[in-house]
């Protein structure tokens, strides 16, 4: 049997242990899983989305907010969304940039370079406001600990993209600089170039810049409230969209020259996929790569146009350390949460014989936190439908090494049964592979059949959009040797 082994297409065409192609499905131990589709919920948000968060409320209930770039609204059960902005709108967030929001106490605030922090109570309100107590604009927000922060500031008409500042200690409405302990504080930090992403984490924050990697350390009591430590002086992230938390301590990020993981800058495209995004990504728009993380599978997402202005995906799985990819075109990643939905919600999703979705799927279930994306009807869709059209190929080999094969058919070694096999063949290590039409099986033996004579050799499945299948291991190749060398 030849293995469909892991996706990493930078170690070219005849690797026996990776593969160049493999579209729309998922990592399992021993080859590779369906992807599920996405499934569109309700109703457009009325405009491109520009940010999407959710939250569970004190009593237990849970939502869903979203923006466009002048408007910020929520989800209801019944799959329509209300508008929850402030009177008179916004101008909203610059070209490549998205409303970034944070949760504090029963309250999310909203920010972004152009208009004043909002904030919204997820138990009692019903539109937005604007903060009090005179904080910055921002860029980016991050509850630390008591403290909410905010970086890449605007003060007036001045941008300052390397400073950051934080609230008084549990007070989100005092953003006075006092200079004493507990007080409101603003820092500019000297080299770096631009904040890009703040983290929470473990006794501070991490501040990520384009070429540096820094720690704030907590020190109650002092002056200032959280000190600076350099973690990495010279390599940071390029894309404030992508640095990605995936859990504890760890984040995953997008460098100058690759994808990693980590304070300790470790490499997880290098060798394997680096080569192949930076060939194919439009590079005018590298720092609007996005990425998300989804829990439920435990992969991180990165998403980016290519330079034919197509939306892709690639995935990057932390627990088998597989790299994945899909062609689903999601404008907008998203981490969201089912809100619940009963019978007569259903509604909105159209008759029982339409809807795609299994009726026990996270998506009907309150309070189950899953992936999602915006697609370009601006509806919010979730990774809960059938399985995606899904494309796998083998590494290109010689059955025969030194000689031609005659290759008669493939069996597929696979639950699946909607599906067809191609072969490709070349008689040179440097032509283009020619392939078959794609066959089907035969139902009683279960191969599909080819005429196929050349040197090297490469099989394709093709798995059909809505076919369920669980697992996918390889194909058994019936040929025999053709005699020249």
């Amino acid at each position: 049997m030849l293995q469909f082994p892991p996706l990493e297409p930078d170690k070219g065409p005849f690797s026996a242990t990776s593969t160049q192609v493999a579209v729309n499905v998922l990592p399992i131990s021993n080859g590779w899983g369906p992807m599920p589709s996405p499934s569109e919920l309700g109703d457009s948000l009325g405009g491109q989305c520009y940010g999407a968060w959710w939250y569970r409320s004190t009593t237990g209930s849970f939502g869903l907010i979203a923006a466009t770039k002048t408007a910020i609204k929520r989800l209801q059960s019944d799959g329509t969304w209300t508008d929850i902005s402030k009177v008179g709108g916004y101008t909203g967030p610059d070209t490549g940039d998205l409303w970034q929001a944070e949760r504090y106490g029963t309250k999310v605030y909203f920010t972004n370079l152009n208009d004043p922090l909002q904030v919204f109570d997820v138990d009692t309100g019903t539109v937005l406001a604007d903060a009090t107590g005179s904080p910055p604009r921002a860029k980016f927000i991050e509850c630390v600990g008591d403290f909410l922060f905010l970086a890449f500031l605007k003060v007036g008409a001045d941008v300052f993209p390397q400073d950051w500042q934080h609230c008084k200690i549990d007070d989100p409405t005092n953003w006075t600089v006092t200079g004493n302990p507990g007080d409101s504080d603003r820092q500019q930090i000297a080299d770096g170039d631009e904040i890009v992403a703040i983290m929470s984490n473990i006794g501070g924050a991490r501040i990520i810049q384009r070429r540096c990697k820094r720690r704030l350390l907590f020190t109650p009591g002092n002056t200032y409230s959280f000190q600076m430590q350099d973690i990495d002086a010279s390599r940071g992230a390029i894309a404030p969209l992508a640095v990605v938390p995936f859990g504890g301590e760890s984040y995953a990020y997008l460098n100058e020259t690759g994808f990693f993981v980590g304070d300790e800058h470790r490499p997880i495209g290098a060798e394997r996929m680096d080569r192949t995004f930076f060939a194919d990504v439009d590079l005018d728009k590298l720092g609007e790569v996005q990425g998300i993380a989804d829990p439920s599978q435990k992969i991180v997402w990165f998403r980016y146009q290519d330079q034919n202005a197509a939306y892709k995906m690639i995935g990057w799985d932390w627990q088998l350390d597989r790299l994945c990819m899909s062609d689903t075109p999601a404008q907008l990643l998203v981490s969201a949460v089912s809100i619940g939905a009963v019978l007569d919600d259903l509604d909105s999703y159209g008759t029982l014989d339409d809807i795609d979705i299994p009726l026990d799927s996270r998506l009907f279930k309150g309070g189950r936190i899953t992936f999602g994306a915006f697609t370009a009807s601006n509806k919010l869709s979730l990774f809960a439908g059938p399985p995606a059209a899904a494309t796998v190929e083998t590494p290109t080999i010689e059955l025969t090494p030194e000689t031609g094969s005659f290759v008669e058919g493939a069996k597929l070694k696979s639950d699946a049964t909607n599906y067809t096999i191609q072969v490709g063949s070349a008689d040179l290590s440097e032509d283009t592979l020619t392939w078959s039409d794609p066959e089907t099986r035969d139902s009683r033996t279960g191969m599909c059949g080819f005429l196929s004579e050349a040197k090297f050799h490469r099989f394709r499945v093709n798995i059909a959009a809505g076919s369920e299948w669980d697992y996918l291991h390889g194909v058994s190749p019936f040929f025999t040797e053709a005699g020249f060398g």
